[in-house]
């Protein structure tokens, strides 16, 4: 196996991990709930996610996130996160839709974690080339 070929099975193994944690963060967080509650402030149905759910699973992807885009190429491991992220999310969304609305749900989560990927590849890579100047 040459040097190149070792290097790109590196990066699919990395790659198919991140996309697994990213997964791992939707299921260990908010992937098992499905009931609504009431709200103690307001008395209306809320959820089925309470907000230190959603509070932690964007800690744990952050943190997914900072190993990712220091092992990956930051394309490679936003890709690789939004894709585990949302494959996931639509797997629990979408067999139990009966309105269509589901779908609209995963584009959201889809765009969303596309950004956040962006943004959080473009603090890594400035962070990286700050601490690791380029000589000249």
């Amino acid at each position: 196996m040459t040097t190149s070929s070792r290097t790109i099975a590196r990066s699919l193994l990395l790659a198919a991990a991140t996309a697994a944690a990213a997964a791992a963060c939707w299921w260990g967080w908010m992937g098992w709930d499905h009931e609504y509650y009431t709200d103690p402030a307001t008395g209306y149905p809320a959820g089925p996610y309470r907000p230190w759910q959603v509070a932690a699973c964007v800690l744990t992807l952050l943190a997914v996130a900072a190993v990712a885009f220091r092992v990956l190429h930051p394309a490679v491991a936003g890709l690789a996160m939004t894709l585990g992220f949302t494959v996931s999310f639509a797997s629990t969304a979408l067999p139990e839709d009966d309105t269509g609305l589901a779908m609209v749900g995963v584009v959201m989560v889809l765009f969303a974690m596309a950004l956040a990927s962006f943004v959080v590849g473009l603090v890594a890579t400035a962070a990286r080339a700050r601490r690791h100047p380029t000589p000249g």
